[in-house]
């Protein structure tokens, strides 16, 4: 184990001020990282955590404010720089080049070369391939070095995303919401890797909405709110429920919810269902029988892995079964995307940069894409478009679904993860849809977001639509479903009703 100096300050952030326009994302903010420390940085969503590490690894410029890198202030820093100096970022939503091998995208900018005769330099494959094994196997990651990355889970970008960090001499680590989207074995995988990293004297930056994380794995925990720093407390002199208060603003409960079947129209039906693997990691479903029922509200459950995803984009048509039956809406499920849509069905994707949004384009531009194929918006010129009645329509969802800033204009690759989903389930409102599948809606967001999703789920229900929640944090979710389905390995191994639907039955049905 590396010795260190409890007080020797690796990394600082002295007065940081940043603003988006009208947008004052950080007001202020001091931040301080020692030697061999793991810090956690907590807030809600928009409250800044992002920004701050974008700074600090030199995406973003501050407008004020000074970083000071082992007792040096750095003048100029860029991502190049950064990972020059030492500083390395592992991004919320990992950076895949999806036409790469996972070796390929481990050791992007970082190629071993060699050289042939005449002076031709070309990448060295075998040494390649050798060093992304030798550091899969030290991350205790089980991918193949060969796979195409276009083939990966969520989970194994994740991995992926953590590899290539631990390719380049790291003295500070920045995790941003490392374990979304990870299974809980995973998750443990990490954070014994992270512990590792620590004892060599490496210190981490880990950001996360979970806060009984932060308290196993941090040492020391900051807060921001509204872009400023409420404090900092050593973990192991303080408690959840202070954190929880520095954290929090006014929190919106759920109403109480009387959980019964309010109809037996079925809407959605699964007879003997057999999905295959599209692609390395994903489940296969294996004699799925289900059927769901108008306006009632089902959570469909299970761990990272357990086939909810894959069942999920088998109802929205998106992907293919291989036997059986599903019915949508009275009729045979479509694999046109498009037409399903048109029926009434929209899905809520759980990987949103990659599946639903154009991180590039605005707010406005997001929400109204599949408006604008279905023929809204149309102005009286053939192929025109009515701006002023996509940007009216545009304020109007903005101010219905809370997202923040309430600026039509701002480039949705800037917002928190609960504002990009906002922006994505205002894109399918704008379809007037039936039946609404939402994929992990509460992962990677803060309490106050996930207490203003189940709040807009039940509007949605007493409004006629049919809401369907696929989900890993399901003890999130709990208190407004009327039915939970349990899925293990890509079978249904059990439901529950009403009155019998617990945390404590559900996790038993997954073990078992």
């Amino acid at each position: 184990m590396v010795v260190t100096n409890d007080n020797e300050i690796v990394l600082e952030a002295r007065g940081i001020y940043k603003s988006f326009g009208y947008n004052q994302v950080l007001t202020g903010v001091d931040f301080s990282l020692k030697k061999g420390e793991i810090h956690g940085l907590l807030g809600l969503n928009g409250s800044g955590k992002t920004t701050l590490l974008n700074i600090l690894n030199g995406v973003f410029e501050p407008d004020k404010g000074e970083i000071v890198l082992f007792g040096k202030k750095i003048e100029k820093l860029t991502p190049e720089i950064a990972k020059r100096l030492g500083l390395v970022l592992c991004n919320q939503i990992p950076m895949i080049f999806y036409n790469l091998t996972v070796s390929e995208n481990i050791l992007i900018g970082q190629e071993p070369v060699k050289k042939w005769a005449g002076g031709v330099t070309l990448i060295d494959k075998t040494r390649l391939r050798q060093i992304s094994e030798e550091v899969l196997e030290l991350c205790g990651f089980e991918l193949s070095p060969d796979a195409n990355a276009k083939s990966l889970t969520p989970s194994q970008q994740k991995q992926v995303e953590i590899a290539r960090a631990l390719t380049y001499n790291a003295q500070v680590i920045f995790f941003d919401e490392p374990t979304n989207m990870m299974s809980p074995r995973d998750a443990e995988r990490l954070f014994e890797l992270m512990l590792e990293l620590k004892n060599k004297g490496k210190s981490i930056v880990y950001v996360t909405h979970r806060i009984s994380e932060a308290f196993r794995i941090c040492d020391r925990i900051t807060v921001l709110r509204d872009g400023k720093r409420v404090g900092t407390v050593i973990s192991k002199e303080s408690n959840v429920a202070d954190v929880v208060a520095m954290i929090s603003r006014n929190i919106a409960s759920v109403p109480e919810h009387k959980k019964k079947i309010t109809s037996e129209e079925v809407i959605i039906e699964l007879r003997n269902v057999t999905a295959l693997p599209d692609k390395i990691g994903e489940r296969m479903l294996e004699d799925i029988n289900l059927k769901i029922f108008k306006g009632q509200i089902t959570g469909i459950v299970g761990v990272v892995g357990s086939g909810k995803t894959e069942l999920a984009k088998v109802i929205a048509g998106i992907k293919s079964i291989n036997s059986g039956e599903v019915i949508v809406l009275g009729e045979p499920v479509s694999n046109n995307v498009l037409e399903m849509i048109k029926r009434g069905v929209f899905y809520l994707p759980e990987d949103i940069m990659v599946e639903g949004l154009i991180p590039a384009m605005s707010i406005r531009e997001n929400m109204s894409l599949v408006g604008l194929e279905l023929g809204e918006f149309a102005a009286k010129y053939p192929g025109g478009i009515n701006r002023k009645e996509e940007k009216e329509m545009a304020v109007e969802i903005i101010r219905r679904l809370n997202i923040v800033p309430q600026n039509t204009e701002f480039p949705v690759q800037r917002l928190s993860g609960g504002n990009k989903k906002k922006v994505l389930i205002g894109r399918g409102l704008l379809v007037k849809p039936k039946i609404l599948l939402l994929d992990e809606p509460t992962m990677g967001v803060d309490i106050p977001s996930s207490m203003d999703f189940l709040n807009m789920i039940l509007k949605w229900a007493e409004e006629g639509i049919t809401p369907i929640i696929f989900s890993s944090e399901f003890e999130r979710i709990l208190p407004i479903l009327e039915r939970v389905i349990i899925l293990r390995d890509g079978k249904i191994v059990g439901e529950l009703y009403g009155e019998e639907i617990s945390e404590t039955k559900i996790n038993t049905l997954i073990a078992e």
